[in-house]
């Protein structure tokens, strides 16, 4: 595979449920993110975040506080042995129907204006909800879906076969070759 794209909030850090990760301390890691970032590393040429972020546009937090949030994410992810070779966000509000966010694919389109040489029959893009499902359709790219060990809903179907319940699995997947 060329591009491993991954979601944000679900799939690298814990959801705030009915919120967001304003600042440095609310940024909680997942289980085993950073070890399975360090394994893409041998699987992936780029791995890039896109995640939607409208609490800035709601006041909630500024572009300053989500580059604090997302150095400090770095930082641990590089000291663990990782790279994100970028971070894409959209701060657009939902209801703004914005081309840049997703599931709309304009976030796909700035990393291909960036790196050239990204290949989209080669990318997979790792999310936890049905719109990161959505983008990677209207991408035209594979899928995967992180459950967190919910239940997860029928729709998910519809766009894909790979489900796991973290990102750490799907990394040891992806070194065992199954499924994907």
């Amino acid at each position: 595979m060329n591009t491993l794209f991954l979601d944000r909030d679900g799939v690298i850090n814990k959801r705030i449920i009915d919120g967001y990760v304003t600042s440095p301390e609310e940024f909680i890691f997942l289980p085993k993110v950073k070890e399975a970032i360090k394994i893409f590393r041998s699987y992936f040429k780029y791995i890039f975040i896109i995640t939607n972020q409208q609490g800035i546009d709601k006041g909630l937090f500024t572009h300053k506080d989500l580059k604090a949030v997302h150095d400090h994410m770095l930082k641990n992810i590089i000291e663990s042995g990782g790279k994100i070779d970028s971070i894409y966000y959209c701060s657009d509000l939902e209801s703004s129907n914005s081309y840049f966010r997703k599931p709309q694919k304009g976030m796909a389109e700035m990393i291909l204006l960036d790196y050239p040489d990204v290949e989209l029959d080669k990318t997979i893009m790792v999310g936890d909800f049905i719109s990161d499902l959505k983008f990677a359709e209207n991408v035209g790219i594979k899928s995967v879906y992180l459950s967190n060990f919910e239940n997860i809903p029928k729709e998910v179907y519809l766009y894909t076969n790979q489900i796991y319940n973290n990102l750490y699995e799907y990394a040891l997947a992806l070194e065992q070759k199954k499924n994907i």
